[in-house]
């Protein structure tokens, strides 16, 4: 009779705290206790990783399309000060990754958000870093709006490209005769969306292999910078306090235009869940 043969993740055990890899262990703990599999911890560790290394300069993230918010948290735990999970749904699994980080990272929870609301619904203001793991289709085209309509940074490992749900401009749609399928199609549509960055005032990169490939195929990042200028200050004097930071990274916008302040909420808050 053949020995069952445990995966390896569960047969290594954790290196010392003081150990650069400490962190990792603890959020792969909060993570699978969160009933995330391991194949999405290691997705989303080497994204947040990625994005460190990047985009420093940043204080706060939204991120789009986010499932259960592994991401945001991950980023927080690498010390991000502020970060806002958005979905159009918040699954029960997230409540049980917030249980899971906040038991191992208390500090954590005030300075993390849960928003229910559509990606066109958003308005991004303050230094914040717009970002979306296979964002499928055109929400990642939704991402890229709202980033440059707020002046901001963004970061964007698209998937499940597709000429029927880009939503890009009219004049940037790439044309079927481009390409017909595979990695042709993914390079077409992605290259249209570094133009359309581009002509917005951005400096991009796209960055193949931004995630190991042997994690995942859908694995090159779409990297941009506005070249002037880059958030906005909530602050008349120049000056911006806490709360007012709190309050002016993220707005989400109902039918009659008012801006609702996502941190005028509890933490984890659902704002806008849409009409029913």
């Amino acid at each position: 009779k053949r020995p069952r043969m445990r995966p390896p993740l569960a047969r290594s055990s954790p290196p010392p705290s003081s150990s650069p890899e400490a962190l990792y262990w603890r959020v792969r703990a909060a993570a699978r206790e969160g009933k995330v599999s391991t194949k999405e911890i290691r997705e989303n560790w080497e994204c947040a990783r990625g994005l460190c290394g990047e985009f420093q300069d940043s204080s706060a993230v939204v991120d789009v399309a986010a499932g259960h918010g592994l991401l945001s948290w991950m980023l927080l735990a690498l010390g991000w000060k502020l970060a806002f999970a958005v979905d159009t749904k918040k699954p029960p699994s997230a409540a049980k990754l917030r249980d899971a980080f906040c038991r191992r990272f208390p500090e954590l929870r005030a300075r993390h958000s849960y928003v229910v609301s559509a990606a066109a619904d958003l308005r991004v203001e303050g230094d914040a870093l717009v970002v979306a793991l296979h964002g499928c289709g055109g929400i990642t085209d939704d991402v890229l709006r709202i980033a440059r309509d707020a002046n901001a940074a963004v970061a964007c490992v698209p998937c499940c490209h597709s000429f029927g749900t880009t939503r890009l401009p009219d004049h940037l749609r790439p044309s079927s005769s481009s390409s017909s399928s595979g990695e042709g199609l993914a390079a077409a549509i992605d290259a249209q969306r570094e133009v359309f960055l581009r002509e917005a005032g951005y400096d991009v990169r796209r960055v193949p292999d931004f995630i190991s490939p042997d994690v995942t195929p859908m694995n090159t990042a779409i990297l941009g910078r506005p070249m002037v200028g880059g958030g906005s200050s909530s602050s008349e004097s120049g000056e911006t306090t806490k709360s007012d930071q709190h309050i002016d990274i993220l707005q989400v916008i109902q039918r009659d235009r008012t801006y609702f302040p996502a941190r005028r909420l509890p933490p984890m808050s659902a704002i806008w869940q849409g009409e029913k």
